[in-house]
């Protein structure tokens, strides 16, 4: 019988026994129940992704402010998916990596040092030493543990696909208080010295706060700033009650002077002359006539009979990165202005919300009548020639005046003022006195505005979470199915990491070869060995 070779006298020989078969210290059939865990690892790594996945698709574009978990936790179990997701990769990798630690041990005879520098190729502390030596004789092994060890990256990379950023919502509606710009609230500020305080019978004219008001509107030619009721990016719409001058052009007679033709006296022998005329209806309080003319080569000619008529107003008013913009709309007109000046039509005892309404409207509408009303002759040429004017009518928005007053143009004329669209232009000035009802103290009201807000919220990147959990899990699906193809070559069903499992799987019986050349091995009792090493 054939026993293993000596070196040193200290070191007992075998015991004589009976050799036991080569299927008994044998690998055992192939027994796929190992793979149940490998598969089960890389199961639940692939539904940890999936969860990260869903999880980030949740909270993706939630404000961080009013979400139910906070950011601080949101943090925490990406971290802890990705971290999960790591470890359960890494145990199914560790099986790849014993199947070939397998084919490495019994495709060539190992020294102590060799066998254990694979049993260190893992440790990260120790792989500057142990790399190099390994290469020499189990590239496999090196090219899994280094793909092993790059799966921690995805621990790092994965959590970085939720971030958080700014995110402009607009028109989002809340709650605000906006100005009512209605003279029927009771107990407004600005009520009394928009209308007279003696009753509706003692009513005459305008107020001297709505004569400035209603000048300064309509010299200015725009509409002052309006409140700000949700903040500087803000949208809100309300309805008020006013009025709107009513023109029907060319009526079928006209009051004495209103044919609008200058007088003999206006007349020069030069340039073109222009002409504004306003005249009330002497049969009404509140009707007028205007006529105007010009005519040089440019102007225009007419004439309309206005009277001022209720209307409700849909008003919006927004204002976006500091400029603002009003726009009006009628929505319903109802009935001419009450006469308030007549106590049959408005009792002075009446004096409640509806006649407030009828008194602050009477003294704006005659206040922005009256601007339209009078005459005004112009006659631009060599030197600017103002015959005649007294009305505000001569700063209307629909009067094209020139930069130059009285400058000549290349072929000898003189610039000229042109009316243009002076009905619409009355309407226009309807509008704007109603818009700037709302910088009065007419009492407030609760309404529902529109803004534009910057949300700091989550953003969630797929593709910064696919792309390191899509290349583990690729990676590792290739490794299973090769270690599957290992196990299935060599019968490894039952290979471990014990040292002592591996010398016993690794040794040849019929040569009586140790694992190692240093190695001297003792059977003790059935099939345990001691070893000793020299």
């Amino acid at each position: 019988m054939s026993s293993l070779p000596m070196e040193s006298s200290d070191t007992e020989a075998l015991v004589e026994t009976k050799e036991p078969g080569p299927q008994n210290l044998s690998a055992p059939n192939v027994e796929w129940k190992s793979l149940i865990t490998p598969v089960g690892t890389f199961i639940l790594g692939a539904v940890l992704a999936f969860g990260h996945h869903a999880f980030n698709a949740w909270v993706d574009g939630r404000p961080v402010a009013t979400i139910i978990i906070p950011q601080n936790w949101v943090t925490r179990i990406g971290v802890g998916l990705s971290f999960g997701f790591k470890t359960a990769l890494g145990a199914t990798m560790a099986f790849v990596l014993l199947q070939c630690l397998w084919v490495s041990v019994r495709s060539q005879p190992l020294t102590i040092r060799e066998i254990n520098t694979l049993y260190h190729i893992e440790r990260a502390d120790q792989l500057y030493k142990t790399l190099p030596q390994a290469l020499s004789f189990s590239r496999i092994i090196v090219a899994f543990t280094v793909l092993t060890l790059l799966l921690p990256l995805s621990g790092v990379l994965a959590p970085g696909s939720l971030t958080v950023t700014t995110k402009n919502d607009t028109n989002v509606n809340g709650p605000c208080t906006i100005p009512t710009g209605n003279f029927s609230t009771p107990n407004a500020p600005d009520l009394g010295s928009l209308s007279t305080q003696g009753g509706a019978g003692n009513w005459t004219s305008a107020t001297p706060r709505a004569t400035t008001l209603t000048t300064q509107w309509f010299v200015g030619q725009r509409i002052p700033d309006l409140p700000q009721a949700c903040g500087p990016d803000c949208r809100y719409k309300l309805s008020i009650p006013s009025f709107v001058f009513q023109c029907t052009p060319n009526p079928p007679s006209l009051p004495f002077g209103q044919g609008g033709i200058a007088r003999p006296q206006d007349q020069f022998p030069v340039g073109p002359t222009t002409l504004w005329n306003g005249t009330t209806d002497p049969n009404s309080m509140w009707a007028f006539y205007i006529a105007w003319n010009s005519n040089g080569a440019n102007g225009t000619a007419g004439n309309a009979s206005c009277s001022p008529v209720l209307a409700q107003y849909d008003v919006e008013v927004q204002t976006k990165g500091g400029v603002q913009s009003v726009t009006t709309n009628i929505t319903q007109v109802t009935s001419p202005l009450p006469d308030v000046a007549n106590p049959t039509l408005v009792p002075p005892t009446a004096f409640n919300n509806s006649v407030s309404l009828w008194m602050g409207l009477a003294s704006l509408s005659y206040a922005t009548r009256a601007l339209l009303l009078g005459t005004a002759v112009f006659r631009p040429g060599p030197t600017f020639v103002v015959v005649e004017v007294n009305t505000e009518a001569s700063q209307a928005s629909f009067l094209d005046i020139p930069l130059v007053a009285g400058g000549m143009y290349n072929d000898g004329s003189y610039s000229e003022y042109v009316w243009r669209d002076v009905l619409k232009g009355i309407e226009d000035l309807s509008h704007n006195v109603t818009a700037a009802l709302l910088t009065l103290q007419l009492g407030t009201m609760l309404a529902e505005c529109f803004f534009d807000r910057q949300t700091v919220v989550f953003e969630y990147t797929p593709f910064e979470l696919w792309a390191p959990y899509g290349a583990a899990l690729c990676v590792a699906l290739i490794s299973i199915v090769f270690a599957a193809m290992i196990m299935a070559k060599n019968n490894t069903g039952h290979i471990t990491t014990s040292f002592s499992d591996t010398v016993m799987l690794t040794r040849n019986i019929e040569e009586e070869v140790g694992a190692g050349t240093k190695l001297r091995l003792r059977l003790v009792k059935g099939r345990e060995f001691e070893y000793t090493v020299e």
